[in-house]
């Protein structure tokens, strides 16, 4: 159903609407990055008035916690540990409003290319 709509579509009408979507997709990106780096300066703001001077290490970042994966786990789910850690920065925060930037911005100009190829082959 959707095929046969999408190739009934004139060339014309499909760059606009491909043009179109790369804008949506653009200011969807965009707004949830906004609004995901807004949300974690009011959280970083929070855990600066309550943490004053206490500052507690993660399990992941003392040698013990380190020790103890690598017993239970090998070298490799140490090594897994850490990139899963890193990973996850990238979808918290403004780690998030980055990847949401970076992931919305190439979604949008793939679709700014496919309209312009839709141009160059009339």
């Amino acid at each position: 159903m959707a095929a046969s709509f999408i190739a009934s579509m004139s060339a014309a009408r499909m760059r606009l609407a491909l043009r179109l979507l790369g804008l949506a997709i653009l200011l969807a990106g965009y707004t949830g990055a906004g609004l995901a780096w807004r949300a974690q300066d009011g959280i970083d703001r929070e855990n600066a008035i309550l943490e004053a001077n206490d500052v507690q290490l993660s399990n992941s970042d003392s040698r013990k916690g380190s020790r103890q994966v690598e017993q239970m786990y090998g070298k490799e789910g140490l090594l897994a540990s850490s990139w899963m850690d890193w990973a996850g920065g990238f979808m918290r925060g403004k780690g998030l409003a980055r990847t949401l930037i970076v992931l919305s911005s190439g979604a949008a100009i793939g679709c700014f290319i496919a309209a312009g190829r839709r141009q160059i082959k009339e």
